[in-house]
């Protein structure tokens, strides 16, 4: 226990130092391709806002990644490691231009400036897909990272799901969790949840099907 201790203190240290040299170099970078630099609290300027675009942008497509299904999950998990890459090559390039004291190439101005307005749009579009149904990517054939499609759910096959996790409740064995029913399953979130919900009813009795 003390050893996991020690590393989620190291993860934290290690997460607050990047954090820091990387919105400071993103921070750089903003600045020589003409965004106003900071220059305390009564002129911030906007070179700030590169950095903090970029990284929310990350957090909000990993946070997708990790919490969804379908579409939204493919979404989210090719912004987080897009923005994960430009991350890095900003980085690097910021940090060359400023080392070197050199002006940045007009395509680099041009880019820098064109991230804030397609990190936007690819964040709204997300919450687009998470606002879906996953009946929707059902229909239009997509089944998200799994190699098949996943069987039916019919009706009786549900009251007889219902039954099974109610005396998995009764017993106090292993429940499975609504993004378990989504890949087991051919049903949406609001049916999974329904049937998790009904299973744990206290007056329910075992249905079979």
């Amino acid at each position: 226990m003390k050893l996991e201790y020690a590393l989620y203190g190291l993860m934290a240290a290690v997460a607050a130092a990047a954090a820091v040299l990387s919105f400071t170099t993103l921070h750089d970078l903003a600045a020589v391709s003409g965004f106003a630099p900071w220059a305390g609290w009564t002129s911030p300027g906007t070179a700030w806002l590169l950095p903090v675009t970029i990284d929310a942008g990350a957090a909000a497509g990993s946070l997708v990644w990790l919490s969804r299904t379908g579409r939204a999950r493919v979404f989210g998990r090719g912004l987080a490691l897009a923005l994960l890459g430009l991350s890095v090559v900003g980085n690097g390039l910021g940090h060359h231009l400023v080392v070197e004291q050199a002006r940045p190439g007009w395509w680099i101005v041009v880019l820098v400036s064109a991230v804030p307005p397609a990190v936007l749009g690819a964040v709204v579009h997300l919450a687009m897909l998470c606002g879906r149904p996953d009946e929707t990517d059902r229909a239009d054939g997509h089944t998200g990272d799994r190699t098949g499609p996943r069987p039916e759910l019919t009706e009786a096959g549900e009251r007889q799901l219902v039954a099974e996790i109610a005396a998995a409740v009764r017993a106090g064995g292993p429940v499975p969790s609504s993004n378990e029913l989504l890949t087991r399953w051919a049903i949406g979130r609001g049916r999974a949840n329904r049937i998790l919900r009904e299973a744990r009813r206290p007056e329910l009795k075992a249905v079979t099907g």
